[in-house]
């Protein structure tokens, strides 16, 4: 039987220390483009050259974490057309590493033409 990592005893719900470890690491997580793209290329030099130690169905929770992350980038939106050259140098290769988000590409389109639509009527009440 799997380890629970949240479960209900005496009415109250409890957090296995593995799972309040993981819920930390999300929380610190920098939540600005710039940050989030360098825990992107952290987390890729972690696939390119993996320790021997780590099981493939980490690496697997590696690139999940990889995927999820470019999500989190693409719904945030950009502040300025800085922000967005920097987001459609990130998003140069669109695909996904799972079949689980096989519709990131699309999301990250449509986040960038977003913004591109956003910053140009921005601009243009400045104007």
């Amino acid at each position: 039987m799997a380890k629970l990592h949240i479960y209900r005893r005496g009415g109250v719900v409890h957090m296995s220390s593995e799972a309040q470890t993981a819920h930390e690491y999300i929380a610190g997580r920098p939540t600005d483009i710039h940050g989030l793209a360098g825990e992107i290329t952290s987390l890729r030099a972690v696939l390119a050259t993996p320790s021997p130690k780590l099981s493939p169905r980490a690496l697997a929770g590696v690139a999940l974490s990889i995927d999820m992350v470019r999500m989190l980038i693409a719904a945030l939106p950009s502040e300025t057309f800085a922000d967005l050259d920097f987001k459609e140098l990130i998003f140069q290769d669109r695909e996904p590493l799972l079949g689980e988000t096989a519709l990131l590409p699309v999301l990250l389109e449509a986040s960038i033409r977003a913004d591109h639509y956003r910053l140009a009527g921005a601009r243009a009440k400045l104007r």
